[in-house]
């Protein structure tokens, strides 16, 4: 199995909104993806795909969480009185990996994506195997 992985780095803001509604300071962050695929087989130029192409649909599945105001505006990510729909890193990194999955070529799988809100802080997202 071969394997490549890719980073950004994008700027943009959230608030988590913690128990009985109580919320905390909207702050920014400058958030690293690394996204990492693989595929049994190479493409026609020995590659498992093109480490630019990998960056550029990073890049367009973040705009939208670097265009808003806040990543909670966001629908898919919004933060309200559950706190089970906080823009939380972990639901970030999903949201990052549900929308690559659906962009890749059919022979290259997506297996984890990372997402760090601060140098010593990180999540991840990997799906589960069957």
């Amino acid at each position: 199995m071969y394997s490549i992985a890719a980073e950004i780095v994008f700027n943009a803001g959230h608030y988590l909104v913690g128990p009985h509604g109580k919320q905390e300071q909207p702050h920014h962050h400058d958030w690293r993806v690394r996204a990492t695929v693989e595929s049994a087989q190479l493409d026609n130029c020995g590659l498992v795909m093109d480490f630019q192409m990998l960056q550029r649909l990073l890049r367009q599945i973040v705009e939208p969480m670097k265009q808003a105001e806040f990543i909670n505006n966001l629908t898919e990510l919004a933060a309200g009185d559950d706190t089970n729909i906080n823009p939380s890193t972990e639901r970030i990194a999903r949201y990052i990996y549900d929308g690559l999955a659906r962009q890749l070529p059919g022979r290259v799988h997506l297996t984890e994506v990372l997402v760090w809100e601060t140098p010593d802080n990180r999540a991840a997202y990997r799906p589960t195997r069957d």
